[in-house]
């Protein structure tokens, strides 16, 4: 008997360790470790949306570039060449704009340009 008493005593002092040790130290490590997990996560998804959007705001830079380039090359001012009587002179003259396009085109123009030196 007293050798049964022994052991039931050594299991009934396992069992209060193991449910000690389990509530003060691996709940609470475990609770931290899924908290940490769970903001790794959140972090990564960040990441990964504003390497999208980042993307996505090259691609409109330079789709936005290449509109600027085009209107540029659309409306350039062309030579053209008038006859002195002695000589040729090549005189510039611009084609007649609508005022309130040109302003568009110089507002357009300026924020891009101001976007693209901030690296926006």
């Amino acid at each position: 008997m007293n050798i049964n008493f022994t052991v039931v005593v050594q299991l009934l002092h396992f069992f209060i360790a193991y449910i000690l040790i389990e509530r003060l130290l691996l709940r609470p490590a475990a609770a931290l470790i899924q908290k940490e997990d769970d903001e790794r996560l959140k972090l990564q998804n960040l990441a990964a949306f504003n390497k999208e959007r980042l993307g996505q705001k090259e691609i409109d830079k330079e789709r936005e570039w290449r509109m600027v380039q085009e209107l540029f090359l659309k409306t350039m001012p062309r030579a053209r060449t008038l006859e002195a009587e002695q000589t040729k002179q090549v005189m510039i003259e611009p084609d007649k704009l609508d005022e309130h396009y040109v302003q568009q085109v110089i507002k357009k123009s300026t924020d891009f340009l101001v976007a693209k030196v901030t690296h926006d």
